[in-house]
């Protein structure tokens, strides 16, 4: 009768646990991966803070060079606008039905009517929307909401701050109230374009085409345009609001993003 050999481990026995990191245990859930979709929108984000900081700080320190740049390309849009009344006439009406209040007004409807879709009604279960189940439509209708609102608020803090006068021209064919940095049409209008992608991108499940992504950027552009043209704001204050709006709604997307494109076993009920 032979000896019995000793285990060697292999085949026999339990198996040997996994070696772990430090500071895990086996009983560890796995760590996710960041969403690229989420990495792509934290670096968005912070590239535009970084630079609209920068457009704000030159700004408040009234820095001459920026001065002369913004007051100069006032003045010489004046003088082309001051002569045209169809092109004085064509900004104002974009700038009533692009004003802040009715973007906001527009998006809260939005807002309860995606509610409404995702909340289970009496006698009715609640319902998704494309590609989003309830859930997934319940956490795009707060992005929403907090999004386009917070942002308002966001830009009327920073006018308040910065304290900025509204241009002073030879021909004023326009007035306005408030301060002048960062342009709230602007602001109003790049979030509301950037979070009307991202809900069609959201609805659908991939990224809105071309011919439709296009026309939005020309109507931020417009909308800018309008502003300068009726010489109440001055360039740098588009070109903040613009930075502002993109960082800001970048932020949102990047913390959003993980619960309404991946899905989500938590409920917001």
């Amino acid at each position: 009768m032979g000896t019995r050999q000793p285990s060697t481990g292999k085949g026999d026995g339990p198996r040997a646990r996994p070696r772990l990191s430090a500071g895990l245990s086996a009983s560890d859930p796995p760590t996710r991966p960041r969403s690229p979709a989420a990495a792509r929108a934290w670096w968005i984000a912070g590239t535009c803070a970084g630079l609209f900081v920068v457009v704000t700080i030159v700004v408040k320190a009234r820095w001459a060079p920026l001065a002369h740049a913004d007051t100069d390309t006032a003045a010489d849009l004046n003088a082309v606008v001051a002569t045209r009344g169809w092109l004085i006439d064509s900004a104002d009406v974009l700038s009533i039905l692009i004003a802040p209040f009715i973007l906001r007004v527009a998006a809260l409807a939005v807002v309860v009517a995606l509610w409404t879709r995702a909340r289970p009604g009496r006698g009715g279960n609640a319902r998704g929307l494309g590609r989003l189940d309830p859930a997934g439509l319940r956490w795009l209708t707060l992005f929403i909401a907090i999004t386009v609102g917070i942002g308002g608020i966001i830009g009327s803090a920073v006018k308040a701050l910065v304290n900025r006068a509204r241009p002073s021209v030879a021909a004023p064919v326009a007035t306005a109230h408030g301060t002048s940095f960062p342009s709230g049409h602007v602001v109003g209008v790049t979030v509301a374009v950037l979070v009307g992608l991202t809900a069609l991108a959201a609805v659908h499940g991939r990224r809105p085409p071309v011919v439709v992504a296009a026309p939005t950027v020309l109507i931020i552009m417009a909308v800018g345009g309008a502003r300068l043209a009726l010489g109440v704001h001055y360039l740098s204050d588009v070109i903040g609001g613009c930075l502002l709006a993109v960082a800001w709604t970048a932020t949102m997307i990047a913390v959003f993003t993980r619960r309404i494109f991946e899905g989500s076993s938590s409920d917001l009920s």
